[in-house]
């Protein structure tokens, strides 16, 4: 049998077409299952696939949703006022199975967004900018989000929980960011002190210099002395040649 028609929900319209089969007014005794395929068109195309067994002693039902481009608008995780992120518009798959078995019901949802783009806000008191920077990092090398839903228990309130696997890349991402920071700024510090090091040693090696030729002048000068002596005791023996004459100061003190 096919089918088609469309229904409204807020305020749009979905056409769908489809099939169905096995279609019968005592299904308890009818071997084969009740099966509906639609595909869903208009600007979220989807497929959804439902069977029906009500044949033995449970019915046993079977629904299956799929949308292959479902549209995401631009969202908000988190707390603005401390961290948030803040995922772009993008296109994800969404994948429905769930199977109902008497009252119980098991399966799970999962949506996948590919070429995600994310933007981390840090608020000042949580640690702004030093913190923003290794988390837009590690958020530019996430490339897919994927949400799982897994579904268990009795109708109406199964147990569920949620699955993701943004922490782990978010996690290594910024591990991985906080080591590149260090690194680099471990190596602008040995830099600094390379630099403060080859100052001191140039202010050392000037400071010997001086030192060199302060000694070296004392050196000359305390022989000029010794020669002045040398010379005042050989003259000492006729002091009335001492006076009048003129020492030769001059002539010692010449370098």
């Amino acid at each position: 049998l096919d089918v088609a028609g469309c229904f409204r929900h807020e305020g749009k319209t979905f056409p769908f077409r489809g099939t169905a089969r096995g279609i019968t007014h005592q299904p308890r005794r009818h071997d084969e299952p009740l099966v509906v395929e639609i595909s869903l068109d208009g600007d979220t195309p989807g497929l959804l696939s439902l069977v029906v067994d009500q044949h033995g002693q449970q019915p046993r039902s079977r629904i299956v949703l799929k949308y292959p481009r479902l549209r995401r608008t631009a969202q908000q995780w988190g707390d603005a006022e401390r961290l948030a992120l803040s995922v772009a518009p993008s296109v994800a798959e969404l994948v429905a199975d769930l199977e109902l078995v008497g009252n119980q019901i098991e399966g799970q949802i999962r949506c996948r967004q590919h070429s995600v783009e994310l933007t981390p806000q840090v608020a000042d008191r949580c640690g702004g900018a030093a913190l923003a920077r290794p988390l837009q990092t590690a958020a530019r090398q996430i490339e897919s989000l994927e949400l799982v839903v897994p579904l268990r228990g009795e109708l109406p309130r199964p147990r569920w929980s949620l699955k993701s696997n943004l922490g782990s890349q978010l996690a290594a991402g910024f591990n991985g960011a906080i080591q590149q920071e260090l690194a680099l700024r471990t190596a602008e510090v040995t830099r600094q002190a390379d630099q403060l090091m080859q100052r001191e040693f140039a202010r050392c090696e000037t400071l010997l210099g001086q030192q060199a030729e302060l000694q070296q002048w004392l050196r000359f000068n305390e022989r000029q002395v010794d020669e002045f002596k040398q010379w005042a005791i050989r003259r000492a023996g006729a002091p009335a040649d001492l006076l009048g004459r003129e020492l030769p100061l001059g002539d010692l003190f010449k370098r």
